[in-house]
């Protein structure tokens, strides 16, 4: 007990009238800084509240209906403190956000040209007119990617069942081909949709597309116009323009997705030996240098033709089922320069929301630490609820 007693007495010694002084000045400092914490706090939720910004005709009524049934629209969206930085907003989303292991039954597909790719549906517990919904991953990316099995987690909670197109060379598959995914390759979505209607005629499709796959959902949308098979879709975070948004990559990204793409041309380079200079395209400092041999060997001129016609700018045109873009201003891959707003607002079938922060694929919610849903998740699920829940009656009605 000796040395209790000798700390108590060293205690009451501390708190004894000499040293009150010293502790009401602690305390006056402690108030101080919780003050400050609190004026900290009080700015950030005041100056972070802000609600996305829809671009749409006033004349669009469709629209109208389905922005009205969005309640996520008309709340404000904060982002974790540390999402205040567009870049922390990325660097999240695509290395420490993880998701959920989900149990996927695979198909394999096999185009004409001999290359294959895969479906990856959840496994299906759901009664026989569950909705089906399409989801198109990013550059490099597949089902095995993190925002796709939370995307896909969250889908299956809400009545959907998700199948993921994992592209050419993705994920665990291989090359069969010496062709990789484009950037706005369409001819292996349109099997793949071909396929899915045919298992299942009497369910609603729905589609979404991430980053390039929004590019290439969007391109595959307006060259099949009424014939695309998909009752609505979402473009997420997708750039308009190849060969804009490749020059407006800052060095670093660019240097990202070089090294991603140099990465997989590598795990195949038995496939790509004797109809390229493998060697060349892993020197390559750049994208624009790592796709000039690729977009030759694809059938284009240069690299320049290989860019305009992959991309979608020069179809959206002709999109005619329900479109949402989701984009926002701080996208460091994504300038907001290249949303083309004219183009957007002359379709009826199309519109647009904009958000202040979000990164590229981003949208954390919460405050020191994010929610596991993104805020993008939560409204893909509002917009396709929408449609769900208009065909609801015109079903009854048929029963």
């Amino acid at each position: 007990l000796k040395p209790m007693l000798r700390n108590n007495q060293d205690f009451f010694k501390l708190i004894s009238s000499e040293n009150f002084y010293y502790l009401s000045w602690l305390k006056t400092l402690c108030q101080l800084l919780l003050l400050v914490l609190s004026f900290i706090l009080g700015v950030y939720f005041w100056l972070h509240r802000d609600k996305p910004i829809i671009y749409t005709k006033t004349s669009k009524e469709s629209t109208h209906d389905i922005i009205r049934s969005c309640p996520i629209l008309h709340q404000p969206f904060r982002v974790p403190i540390f999402g205040l930085n567009n870049h922390m907003q990325t660097i999240y989303s695509s290395m420490l956000r993880k998701g959920p292991l989900v149990d996927w039954d695979r198909e394999i597909l096999t185009s004409p040209d001999g290359g294959i790719f895969a479906l990856d549906w959840q496994k299906d517990n759901m009664d026989k007119d569950t909705p089906i919904i399409l989801v198109i991953p990013g550059v490099t990316n597949s089902s095995e990617s993190d925002y796709v099995r939370i995307f896909v987690d969250l889908c299956g909670q809400s009545g959907l069942l998700p199948v993921v197109i994992c592209p050419r060379g993705c994920g665990s598959l291989s090359v069969k081909t010496p062709k990789l995914f484009t950037y706005g390759g369409t001819v292996d979505l349109r099997q793949a949709i071909l396929h899915i209607v045919d298992k299942y005629p009497n369910r609603t499709l729905f589609a979404v597309g991430y980053s390039m796959g929004g590019n290439v959902l969007a391109k595959y949308l307006g060259e099949h116009g009424a014939d695309a098979k998909i009752t609505a879709a979402a473009c997420v975070a997708q750039g308009f323009d190849g060969l804009a948004g490749v020059k407006a990559l800052s060095k670093v990204y660019n240097y990202i997705i070089t090294t991603k793409m140099q990465n997989m041309i590598k795990k195949h380079q038995d496939q790509f030996e004797n109809s390229i200079d493998v060697a060349k395209i892993l020197a390559a400092k750049h994208l624009e240098e790592f796709d000039e041999p690729l977009a030759k060997l694809y059938g284009y001129e240069n690299v320049e033709s290989y860019y305009v016609k992959e991309s979608c700018l020069h179809h959206i045109s002709n999109i005619q089922i329900p479109l949402v873009f989701l984009n926002a201003k701080d996208d460091p891959l994504i300038p907001e320069s290249l949303v083309p707003y004219d183009l957007l607002d002359q379709n009826k079938n199309l519109f647009l929301v904009m958000t202040t922060t979000g990164g590229h694929l981003g949208w954390q919610e919460g405050f020191l630490f994010p929610n596991k849903f993104s805020w993008s998740d939560r409204f893909l699920i509002e917009y396709f609820s929408y449609f769900i829940n208009k065909r609801k009656p015109s079903r009854q009605k048929q029963n």
